[in-house]
């Protein structure tokens, strides 16, 4: 008991709930009453009493959705070796290795967090007395959802699997997958097209440009211009990539014919944009943003097939944010 006579945090054993959460707040400055609550609701047994069997029977329960994370896992080390397996002809090609690293990133990721919520239960579960009940109670809550997001993650990536088993498997698949990424390639080169067309009005006129000031819309459409290069590489070597695949499947058909003509005409629109805006810049647009721009190439030139543009990406936004400063 505290010098006031309110029960102490710990001492709560066979409480209600109310009076339960009333003595963790009495005698805890770090609490307040709805998080103690919360808490102590996640432990109370039906009754809403607070004790040390509602608190064991919580551990049982959390213990087995923490087995059933183990199981998930487990299923995705199965499915990740099967993929293994399948891709061994050509986990040397690009996109075949690209994607494998990335599924085993992933599974070290739900492996260790695995690990962690293991880690976490036992140290309670295995405790000869585990002392007051509160600490348990908060540390019970906080694994139960985060054994939920870790069942998830391997959940997801069983199936993200299931469908590289099937890419693998399907030719017509991955000839798809290629040719959607180079509409998106020729959706970006007729988007920044309009937006050179904009700019030279704008110029020809002595007006700004609708979204900024026209030295910061040059740089600004330079340097997304510039990154259709790296698309533009990334799209060959997927292409380079399938034509290997097929030699060694001994397939030839003009699917791939097709694509790289597209890629090529793609190819020369984006050398006409770069000569449409270098013929646009004026010296007191281009030389304030020539050192960022020549950072920028470099950074590109960093990035091999497969890209991961999710970095790319946000490279770009930086270099945007910086133009945009000068």
């Amino acid at each position: 008991m505290s010098e006031d006579g309110a029960e102490v945090p710990g001492d709560i054993d066979g409480l209600a709930l109310d009076a339960a959460v009333e003595a963790i707040v009495a005698g805890s400055q770090e609490q307040d009453s709805e998080t103690a609550r919360a808490n102590l609701e996640f432990v109370a047994d039906d009754d809403g009493v607070v004790s040390r069997e509602s608190v064991e029977a919580t551990i049982g329960d959390v213990s087995k959705v923490v087995a059933t994370v183990e199981t998930r896992t487990e299923l995705a080390a199965g499915e990740l070796e099967e993929a293994r397996e399948r891709a061994s002809a050509v986990d040397d090609l690009g996109a075949v290795a690209f994607y494998l690293e990335e599924f085993e990133t992933r599974y070290g990721n739900v492996e260790r967090a695995l690990d962690t919520l293991q880690a976490r239960l036992d140290a309670i579960a295995d405790r000869a007395d585990w002392g007051k009940i509160y600490p348990v109670a908060e540390e019970l809550r906080e694994i139960r959802p985060a054994a939920t997001q870790v069942q998830n993650a391997a959940d997801r990536l069983k199936a993200d699997l299931e469908g590289f088993e099937q890419w693998l498997d399907d030719r017509g698949t991955r000839y798809d997958e290629v040719s959607e990424d180079l509409n998106a390639l020729e959706e970006s080169i007729d988007d920044l097209g309009g937006a050179v067309d904009r700019l030279a009005a704008a110029a020809e006129d002595g007006e700004e440009a609708p979204e900024a000031d026209l030295p910061t819309a040059w740089a600004d459409t330079t340097l997304r211009v510039r990154m259709l290069d790296l698309f533009l590489t990334d799209v060959r070597g997927e292409l380079a990539d399938l034509r290997t695949w097929d030699e060694r499947a001994g397939v030839d058909d003009d699917r791939a014919a097709d694509i790289e003509a597209r890629i090529d005409d793609a190819a020369a629109q984006c050398d006409r944009l770069t000569a449409r805006l270098d013929d646009l810049a004026e010296p007191e647009w281009r030389d304030p943003v020539a050192d960022d721009l020549a950072e920028f190439d470099a950074e590109l030139e960093a990035f091999d097939p497969p890209v991961d543009w999710a970095e790319v990406q946000q490279t770009l936004e930086t270099y945007r944010s910086r133009v945009g400063a000068n």
